[in-house]
């Protein structure tokens, strides 16, 4: 029989975030292990690669608990023209062509087509990814609703919608959380 050993490392956490009345925020205990085992005649295993590695484990988890996420989507603007006439058709061709090299403009040719054009889906489609590409979620609620009213099978709108409430809903977490 041939004499074996076996070295466990193990990080019993503790952490808490708390609130200045004491109230706990999050906390993380989740033991982290490792364990090795060699025989006579085998090189005894270091500690200290395994407790760095049990660490940063740590680390990653603690991170990806506490850090907000950032999500980037490239949603498209709708291209559609259809109900749109004459000048305004390619009033609208044009602002979708801006998209790819001036964002701004593009929202200010969209913003000038709406006077004419109030419930045309695309348009205001295209106003409330301006909006919401600003930060302005209020108005970009507004216009994504009345692109459901002017096209009611219209799930471009209905996602942005859900993106709006997505960010507020991680903005209030971010909120209760930290307060």
């Amino acid at each position: 029989m041939v004499p074996c050993w076996q070295q466990t490392v193990r990080i019993d956490p503790d952490l808490r975030l708390t609130r200045r009345d004491g109230a706990t925020l999050w906390f993380h205990d989740e033991r982290l292990e490792s364990s090795k085992r060699w025989c006579r005649g085998d090189t005894r295993p270091l500690s200290d690669p395994e407790i760095r590695t049990l660490a940063d484990e740590l680390a990653h988890s603690v991170r990806a608990e506490l850090l907000p996420a950032y999500r980037r989507e490239d949603v498209r603007v709708m291209e559609s023209r259809k109900g749109l006439e004459g000048a305004d058709r390619e009033a609208f061709r044009g602002a979708v062509r801006l998209t790819k090299s001036s964002e701004d403009a593009a929202c200010d040719s969209f913003a000038a087509l709406e006077e004419g054009n109030p419930a045309h889906p695309s348009i205001l489609f295209n106003l409330g990814l301006c909006r919401e590409r600003d930060g302005r979620l209020d108005e970009a609620e507004e216009f994504y609703e009345r692109a459901l009213v002017a096209d009611s099978g219209a799930d471009y709108a209905a996602s942005g919608l859900d993106r709006i409430a997505q960010h507020r809903r991680g903005l209030m977490q971010a909120d209760s959380r930290f307060r």
